[in-house]
């Protein structure tokens, strides 16, 4: 038995493609489960033998009636894409464990179904069903006047002569500026070199270009954020699949990512 890994990267790629959600404090529920799972010691002798093993991961999964849909109750109780992502590594860390326990104590790298596989494929399927109900939908306007060829919101154009906004556009890299300049069609002036992140933002203040609010720049430095998680567990997930199979190249893997990588 092999955990279901398309079904998480599936998961990782949706968590890449919109703006991700407001952050909040994931619940003490949903903490408390990451914490059991991620502390749980296969070295204990406390656990039951239902609950090392094939079992692995049982225990750290239901104990005092805790489970993946108690915890894991609404999006608001994991807080955020940081959060879901800590909880997806560490039920993939508990499938790895549950087979190097299987490997030293039984012989073998699988048993006959292993109990992690079964929980990681149901925490997968919750943060699932969780996330499709507050994948926002964007709205017209929503962050001001809206430009009706670009969609831009112009709200940001309060800023009268520009510098509060170009000490902010600088926080960014030359590579984030330009995508905003082409996603709202922007032209930048051209040069005989080559453009430079200066460059990009003069074009966004000048005239009545559409300017990125705060809100607009704080979600580009969100997703740089979540990019690096999200990239960290897809790693994490390739990492763990060719532990598996041993016959397939970490070229080979990484090939039949690349479009993935590429997006975060």
């Amino acid at each position: 038995m092999f955990p279901d890994l398309k079904s998480a990267v599936k998961l990782l790629q949706a968590f890449a493609e919109v703006e991700p959600p407001p952050c909040v404090e994931p619940s003490a529920d949903v903490v408390a489960l990451y914490e059991r799972i991620c502390d749980a010691d296969p070295n204990s002798d406390s656990f039951l033998e239902e609950d090392t093993n094939e079992g692995w991961g049982h225990w750290q999964y239901t104990a005092g009636g805790l489970n993946v849909k108690r915890a894991v109750s609404s999006w608001n109780a994991v807080g955020s894409i940081d959060v879901a992502c800590q909880l997806i590594a560490v039920g993939l860390k508990t499938c790895k464990v549950a087979r190097h326990i299987c490997f030293h104590r039984l012989g073998t790298m699988d048993g006959p179904g292993l109990m992690s596989d079964v929980f990681f494929e149901i925490l997968v399927s919750q943060l699932w069903e969780m996330w499709k109900e507050v994948v926002p939908e964007k709205k017209s306007g929503e962050n001001g006047s809206t430009d009706p060829q670009t969609g831009a919101s112009n709200a940001g154009a309060t800023d009268s002569d520009g510098s509060s906004l170009r000490k902010r556009l600088q926080s960014l890299l030359k590579d984030e500026v330009k995508q905003w300049t082409s996603e709202h069609n922007i032209i930048v002036a051209s040069t005989n070199k080559q453009r430079s992140k200066d460059d990009y933002i003069s074009a966004i203040l000048r005239d009545n270009n559409p300017r990125p609010t705060a809100e607009d720049i704080n979600a580009i430095q969100l997703k740089v954020h979540f990019r690096l998680k999200l990239k960290n567990c897809l790693f994490l997930l390739i990492s763990f699949a060719l532990e598996k199979r041993k016959e397939v190249s970490q070229k080979e893997v990484i090939e039949g990512h690349e479009d993935k990588l590429a997006e975060l």
